[in-house]
């Protein structure tokens, strides 16, 4: 009972939070100074709890997954690639890391396959490196902006 209430408490929070956003906002926008006074937590930690809670729903939190596991399933970017990945928590038994490692493949940006060079000998190497050139000259060649 003890490790399911300290597994709640970011949920409460976080849903606390969102409530008071939605109900009392305009008047009370100090409610996240309130928060911190309250519950000795610092404002970031805070406003990561309602964005979780906002971003992952009562109805598909799974109880038998921490929180901390939770928070990572945030970076995907749909609700079904959030919730096949709260699934494999449980039936592969993941880790923080192994899911923090699972968000960051999925949203790793895919590399194009630039195909195979072609047959031959070159005699020119051309690089675009990622910084700009200033004017620079040099004993053999000049490099203009």
């Amino acid at each position: 009972p003890r490790r399911q209430l300290e597994h709640g408490v970011q949920w409460w929070i976080g849903d606390w939070l969102n409530f008071g956003k939605a109900a009392y906002a305009e008047r009370d926008p100090t409610r996240y100074d309130k928060a911190v006074d309250l519950f000795g937590l610092a404002r970031k930690t805070l406003q990561n709890y309602a964005a979780v809670a906002r971003q992952i729903g009562s109805s598909r939190r799974r109880e038998d997954v921490e929180w901390t596991k939770h928070e990572p399933a945030c970076g995907l970017e749909t609700v079904e690639e959030q919730d096949a990945l709260l699934s494999r928590v449980v039936s592969e038994k993941l880790t923080v890391a192994q899911v923090r490692k699972a968000v960051r493949e999925a949203t790793r940006p895919t590399t194009r396959d630039p195909g195979p060079l072609p047959d031959g000998t070159y005699s020119l190497i051309l690089a675009d490196p990622p910084w700009r050139y200033e004017h620079v000259k040099t004993d053999k060649a000049s490099v203009l902006p």
